[in-house]
């Protein structure tokens, strides 16, 4: 009698770049939320107020648009980046640190994109985009 396995399962050895390439995405995606709350946020107080009267009401809906417009851009982003980054693709790596890059641009967004940098070059994430061969 013969046993087909003879002991518990090899330990993937990629399993720790797996998992910085899912917490990569969603770094990126909790950084969208972050950018959309603040923009809901700010949307609430360009909201018809006394305060604020000496700003047309026409270019507090511009402003408004375009920051709702960079949300729905660099969620589209975030969400093809977390997808490839996935799908272990050299492209979305590159993608994701010009997206840290522009997460350190912005004004509060930099936190996020300083983290992504750690994570993006962990040396855990050194052979997560060579072919592998599946069995």
């Amino acid at each position: 009698m013969y046993r087909e396995h003879a002991g518990p399962p090899l330990p993937d050895p990629f399993e720790a770049a797996a998992k910085n390439a899912r917490a990569c995405g969603h770094v990126q995606l909790g950084a969208v939320g972050m950018i959309a709350l603040s923009v809901l946020l700010a949307g609430l107080q360009l909201a018809p107020s006394k305060n604020l009267a000496f700003m047309a009401t026409e270019t507090k809906s511009t402003i408004l648009l375009c920051a709702i417009g960079y949300v729905v851009v660099i969620g589209a982003w975030a969400a093809l980046n977390a997808w490839g980054l996935r799908r272990r693709s050299r492209l979305a790596h590159w993608s994701s640190c010009a997206f840290a890059v522009v997460q350190i641009a912005s004004c509060f967004g930099w936190v996020f994109g300083v983290g992504l940098f750690f994570l993006l070059f962990k040396k855990e994430m050194k052979g997560h985009y060579d072919a592998r061969i599946e069995s």
